[in-house]
């Protein structure tokens, strides 16, 4: 009898707890769902919602280690994940983009979801992003949500890229800096032509050296960071890396802030820190066992703030000795004077422009933008096309056809012709870029001919 009023007992306590779990998040918790959009279920679950489509997909072994039991015969070593009912347990290592594609199968390419405090859209197919970004107001549909993980734990000092960093005047005032800098650089079109032809150098001679070998590797993702690089670095620092590619010091700097870079992007993912979307009591439990369990997530965190602010405290020192040097070439000072950096201390010192005046910190965050951003756009960008054109050979081969008909032919090299000749589609879209203005379609054409002419180079040398 005593047995039984103790379960009843308990039985009423768990009930009155999931109704006030229940009521808490309906009242203060729970998000405002879309009108006319699907709704992924177990959308109204308490507290979490669809968080379980971002668990957190830990290797194998942190997985065997401490979330799961391991069946097995006496003696079998092999291990497999199973979960209490006995059923392998393949979902969660599944990527979280394949299962919003499957769900597309059912709810259409355009739904909603919820992420314990937030009311999530995801969108599905390219007609749907065309329609939500652009035929729409761009700026309404950006939220620029700030996360824990990032915006707290790596950017300790409140150091943010201009693309992470929340709406508000913080934003808008970085964003007019870049622009009117960049747009009135006169020397932006001498370095992105300098620093191509220094590339397109390099790998013609990469090329030249080792075709004698036959195959060899060429990581071009890794290069053409470096010339990502060695641009931005130009533009707001006014460093210039003589002999870049063949200094190994250069190099290995260069490499750590890849790699950051390349480790923070994942890190900052949407889906990548589920206890980003909960709240903050239920956040820091999660961290507090989190930190527990896996403490080498924390450990990287920490040391690529420390590696981040490393570098960027080594580019401000480059660019401080190089202002006061004086055995500087004409090319180096005129490099310096018309640097980012530069135009923001003599702002400061003269009080001019009080419109694009930034503070210390703002500029800061300009500065990481400019080093840091297209290490993984430009990157990714170049990936894909990659893998677009290494899965469609015929598009590569009527590509550089139509290219070498239009471009060079009859003794006329491309770099005369670029500047007058549209007749292939190919040709027109490397040297130009739609809408772009006046200067960035010079700046797009420049590197489209240098393009063309090292395809032409490549073509002759396999040939």
């Amino acid at each position: 009898m005593g047995l039984i009023s103790s379960v009843l007992k308990i039985t009423e306590i768990l009930i009155i707890l999931v109704l006030a779990i229940t009521l808490i998040d309906i009242i203060f918790i729970k998000p405002r769902k879309i009108k006319g959009l699907p709704v992924v279920s177990g959308y109204d679950f308490p507290i979490i919602g669809n968080l379980y489509l971002i668990f957190p997909q830990f290797p194998d072994k942190k997985l065997n280690s401490f979330l799961f039991f391991k069946r097995g015969r006496a003696g079998n070593k092999e291990n497999r994940l199973y979960d209490i009912d006995g059923n392998k347990f393949e979902y969660l290592q599944t990527s979280t983009c394949l299962k919003f594609e499957k769900l597309s199968e059912k709810y259409g390419p355009v739904y909603q979801l919820r992420f314990g405090e937030r009311n999530i859209v995801i969108a599905n197919s390219y007609e749907s992003i065309m329609k939500l970004w652009s035929n729409n107001n761009t700026r309404a549909n950006n939220s620029r949500p700030s996360f824990y993980s990032f915006h707290e734990l790596l950017s300790k000092s409140k150091l943010y890229t201009v693309g992470t960093t929340p709406f508000g005047s913080k934003y808008l005032n970085q964003r007019r800096f870049l622009v009117n800098n960049l747009m009135n650089n006169q020397n932006l079109i001498n370095i992105v032509d300098y620093e191509t032809e220094k590339l397109i150098n390099y790998l013609k001679d990469q090329i030249i050296n080792n075709n004698e070998l036959g195959k060899f590797e060429l990581d071009f993702t890794k290069i053409f960071q470096y010339c990502h690089f060695l641009i931005a670095v130009k533009i707001t620092y006014g460093i210039d890396f003589e002999d870049f590619y063949n200094d190994l010091k250069s190099i290995e700097f260069v490499d750590v802030i890849i790699e950051v870079e390349n480790s923070i992007v994942k890190l900052r993912s949407h889906i990548n820190n589920f206890e980003n979307y909960l709240p903050s009591v239920l956040r820091n439990i999660t961290l507090f066992f989190k930190r527990i369990l896996i403490k080498d997530d924390y450990k990287m965190i920490n040391e690529l703030y420390h590696k981040r602010k490393n570098y960027l405290n080594r580019l401000d020192e480059l660019y401080e000795s190089s202002r006061f040097d004086v055995y500087l070439s004409e090319y180096e000072t005129e490099l310096i004077r018309n640097s980012m950096k530069f135009k923001f201390e003599k702002y400061k010192v003269k009080g001019d422009n009080e419109k694009d005046a930034l503070t210390k910190d703002e500029f800061g965050s300009v500065c990481l933008t400019m080093i840091s951003a297209g290490l993984d756009n430009n990157a990714l960008n170049l990936q894909y096309c990659l893998l677009q054109l290494s899965e469609s050979p015929h598009i590569c081969e009527k590509a550089f056809i139509e290219i070498l008909n239009d471009m060079y032919y009859k003794g006329t090299n491309c770099t005369s012709r670029c500047t007058t000749s549209r007749n292939s589609e190919y040709s027109s879209k490397m040297s130009s870029r739609g809408r772009a203005s006046s200067r960035d379609r010079t700046c797009s054409r420049g590197l489209g001919v240098k393009v063309l002419q090292f395809s032409v180079l490549i073509q002759r040398i396999i040939g």
